[in-house]
């Protein structure tokens, strides 16, 4: 349900610079054919640089031993105590957050970018995958990190494995953003179920790969860029890598998991602050499944983007780019006495809006009357500064506000606080 004040979500997003449609530098499409020197690349990627160091997190399932790889960013900026956790898409890479991660850092964040088992610089086990096995893999990721709680986003398949996540680890998260997550609508249904022959193909033909590839270039971007032609290059070239046919069955496997699985009926259950963002153009129906999304979740709102398809956070950075407190969230009615400000103002509001009030000390004795007005609710304020040892407005936090159980969640601004 959304509530009838913006709560901003301004942990997530950066738009004092928004732009209706961001202009390509350089090549409008990917080339038409292959460039000569595209030769092979290892199914582990291990010839491929990351913004930022990797590190592996070894650990055994299914009896086997495997390894998780992540980047584990320090804030670069005045640390705030808080984590964000980023979780690809399916046929991506932890390294396509790089702006995301630089800004949140940069803004006081620990930021977490792994590769999801299976993909990436992470194992490739050939083992029964699932969307509760991934989130699984974040929560032990999370232990063995020291993580107690953070904000979750997922891009496309990630976007469910986090709503999964927040769906089993409710304690575990305290925001949930979702960037054009898949599977907004249960499509099972009169589909019949196949299961798995086990037969790849081990020996693609690389004309026809390179055909699809510039299908799926044009299907997930709406405004090519270069630096997009790497992901290209890497499926490209573990085609031509010796272990292909294993990367090709636990490609299957993962993709054949989707048809076994939905996140829709969890939506309801999740409490966290929940954000569905993503660009207005990747498939037809996209804005009004995300919408309809939206009305599920007891405390969620849309961001859509327009002119931008698939992949915004990499078409448009500068609007995706998880920056703290970039956005202003006013919210008015109801404020009658400083301690209701001061909730606000712990909740996260910026602003509070005291519209009634203003109008009866107008109406009882004109400018004098406003004047009364301001004066109490400040003082007000100030009293409940002293006694909540809060000496400035800056200081003011959701720890000074206690949930007892009733009117509205922790944290979240809604019709009545506390």
């Amino acid at each position: 349900m959304k509530s009838q004040y913006s709560i901003g979500f301004a942990f997530f997003l950066f738009v004092s610079n928004l732009i209706s449609a961001p202009s390509a530098l350089g090549q409008s499409a990917p080339p038409s054919k292959p460039p000569a020197s595209w030769g092979p690349i290892s199914i582990n990627m291990e010839e491929i640089d990351y913004p930022y160091p990797i590190s592996y997190f070894n650990f055994s399932i299914y009896g086997e031993d495997v390894r998780i790889a992540y980047m584990d960013v320090a804030p670069s900026g005045q640390p705030n105590g808080r984590t964000v956790i980023f979780h690809h898409g399916g046929l991506y890479y932890g390294w396509y957050w790089a702006k995301q991660i630089e800004s949140l850092s940069s803004e006081g964040y620990r930021v977490i970018a792994k590769d999801r088992l299976g993909w990436g610089k992470s194992s490739k086990p050939i083992i029964p995958y699932s969307i509760n096995l991934w989130a699984s893999n974040t929560a032990r990721l999370m232990d063995h990190l020291g993580v107690g709680e953070a904000s979750l986003v997922g891009h496309s398949i990630g976007g469910q494995m986090v709503t999964r996540f927040a769906f089993l680890y409710p304690e575990r998260i305290t925001h949930l953003v979702t960037v054009n997550q898949v599977g907004l609508t249960d499509r099972r249904a009169g589909k019949g179920f196949r299961p798995l022959s086990g037969q790849i193909d081990a020996n693609p033909n690389m004309i026809e790969v390179y055909d699809s590839l510039l299908r799926w270039a044009d299907d997930n971007y709406s405004n090519w860029q270069p630096s997009f032609l790497k992901h290209m290059r890497i499926r490209y070239g573990q085609r031509l890598s010796g272990d292909w046919p294993r990367l090709a069955q636990v490609s299957q496997l993962t993709g054949h998991m989707r048809a076994m699985d939905t996140v829709v009926n969890d939506w309801q259950h999740i409490q966290a602050k929940t954000l569905i963002l993503g660009g207005e153009e990747d498939y037809p129906s996209f804005a009004d499944e995300a919408r309809r999304a939206a009305s599920v979740y007891p405390n969620a709102e849309t961001f859509l983007i327009p002119g931008v398809g698939h992949n915004p956070h990499e078409e448009v950075p500068e609007i995706v780019s998880a920056v703290n407190g970039r956005i202003p969230i006013i919210i008015d009615s109801g404020f009658r006495r400083g301690t209701d400000v001061y909730k606000a103002l712990a909740m996260g509001a910026s602003a509070v809006g005291i519209g009634r009030p203003y109008c009866w000390g107008l109406g009882a004795f004109g400018q004098a009357g406003v004047e009364r007005v301001l004066d109490l609710l400040n003082r007000e304020l100030l009293i409940t500064m002293v006694g909540s040892g809060t000496p400035t407005i800056d200081s003011i936090g959701p720890d000074y506000v206690h949930d007892v159980g009733h009117r509205v969640p922790r944290g979240r601004l809604g019709r009545e606080l506390l």
